[in-house]
């Protein structure tokens, strides 16, 4: 994911427009549509510190196509993560346990590196007869 796609991406899951991300780093809102337009290749370091304070990620995740988030970075860039955190949080340890048997269950399996969708793990389907 290039630097265009990653600014919208963290915008998007901010729940911010462009205008927002603009008043949020202190870059104007032309520049904001210009990087995610991808019609600025290679923006000023001004430009990327302010999108990283702004995001709360580093500079590297930006600039980098295969930078990866650490788990602790989402919990600070991504609303989702931090509410579904903060709900595992609140739940009995039969609860957690039981959480925790569901996320390994989309893991794909290890030997043969497959990704699966959650749903075909998660849902088996049973065979309904026409009528």
């Amino acid at each position: 994911m290039g630097l265009s796609q990653k600014v919208k991406s963290l915008r998007e899951r901010k729940g911010w427009s462009q205008s927002d991300l603009a008043r949020a780093a202190g870059i104007p809102q032309p520049t904001i549509w210009r990087l995610e337009n991808g019609n600025i290749e290679h923006p000023k370091a001004d430009t990327l510190v302010a999108l990283a304070n702004a995001f709360k990620v580093p500079i590297d995740y930006l600039v980098q196509d295969d930078y990866e988030l650490h788990p602790a970075e989402l919990l600070r860039t991504d609303n989702d993560v931090r509410r579904i955190v903060e709900a595992y949080l609140t739940l009995s340890e039969e609860d957690r346990h039981a959480v925790r048997r569901f996320t390994q269950s989309l893991k794909p399996p290890a030997s043969t590196g497959e990704k699966r969708r959650y749903v075909s793990i998660a849902v088996r389907p049973r065979h309904v007869r026409k009528e």
